[in-house]
């Protein structure tokens, strides 16, 4: 995959087309994640490459499975969306975004619970994905992506999806200096989804801020509800560039125990666990708090319960 590296998502997604005539996606997937630990962004021209090769979405899904952080699913559900394909995106012909969104909405609605789908991904990452696809269609306007995901019905749903619309955005919009830089935006914009938005955002605030304690205290500059949603961010990405697959006593002391208030010390534990959760198949969630020290269960379980919710 050398040849992947480096080169824009247009190229990309010409080199996975090649390499797919003779490897299958499974084990060009197995090489992204030796190269990028989570390789969502780097998995979706991979993605885009199997759905136009199989023009069929749980046909692409089979192959892309869950792995990427199902980077490459929700590569080949743009894919499948895109004006330009020719068996699902020649329904979205309409020339200006809005009205291309506007289609899609009606016919994302349905999507992540049909049989064919939900056969091999999960709904709350199947809902996460749509995000990606609204933001990549509305060509970046937060606003209307957002809209869309508000269109789903449940508070939960729409929030999930906005976790996609805001992991695509920072992606899309790194060299950004108000994305990579010491402001809070996207996340003071739209405080109605202050949790999906700073989830994403964190990783780019360690980076920007130095270290986790300088990150943390840029958090406590906001307003109750931002900066209990930003320290959730914080211990999310910590755990995320510490490779915690199952926090320890000691993982969460490490990561949380600097953040001494109630509450606050709470959203931290929240972030360490989301990360956990995002990767565990919803029929095995309690399972997985069941592995964690037993002081953190409740907090886990309560997690858990709303990723089980979305239905």
């Amino acid at each position: 995959m050398q040849a992947y590296v480096g080169e824009n998502d247009t190229q990309r997604q010409k080199i996975a087309a090649q390499y797919l005539n003779t490897v299958p996606a499974s084990d060009l997937l197995d090489a992204l994640e030796q190269k990028y630990p989570l390789c969502n962004t780097e998995a979706h021209p991979l993605g885009r490459a199997v759905f136009d090769r199989t023009q069929n979405l749980s046909a692409a899904i089979a192959q892309c499975g869950t792995k990427c952080s199902d980077g490459c699913f929700h590569g080949a559900m743009m894919e499948m969306f895109s004006t330009q394909n020719d068996t699902f995106g020649g329904l979205v012909n309409d020339a200006d975004p809005e009205s291309v969104l506007a289609d899609v909405e009606s016919l994302a609605h349905d999507l992540c619970f049909k049989p064919e789908v939900a056969k091999f991904i999960a709904l709350s990452p199947c809902i996460h994905g749509l995000g990606h696809v609204f933001i990549y269609l509305s060509n970046y306007d937060l606003k209307g992506a957002l809209a869309a995901c508000k269109s789903l019905g449940s508070s939960a749903r729409a929030s999930d999806c906005a976790g996609g619309v805001f992991m695509e955005f920072m992606s899309h919009s790194a060299d950004d200096p108000r994305v990579s830089g010491k402001e809070y935006y996207p996340c003071d914009e739209f405080s109605a989804y202050s949790v999906s938005c700073y989830r994403y955002k964190a990783s780019s605030m360690l980076t920007v801020w130095g270290d986790k304690q300088e990150a943390l205290g840029a958090c406590e500059a906001l307003d109750t509800n931002s900066r209990l949603a930003c320290i959730r961010g914080v211990g999310h990405a910590v755990s995320i560039q510490q490779k915690i697959t199952m926090p320890s006593t000691d993982d969460f002391w490490n990561i949380c125990g600097s953040v001494e208030t109630s509450p606050e010390h709470q959203a931290c534990v929240k972030g360490v666990i989301d990360n956990v959760l995002i990767n565990v198949d919803p029929a095995s969630l309690e399972s997985a708090c069941g592995k964690m020290p037993v002081q953190y269960r409740p907090t886990c379980l309560q997690i858990a319960h709303a990723i089980k919710n979305l239905n």
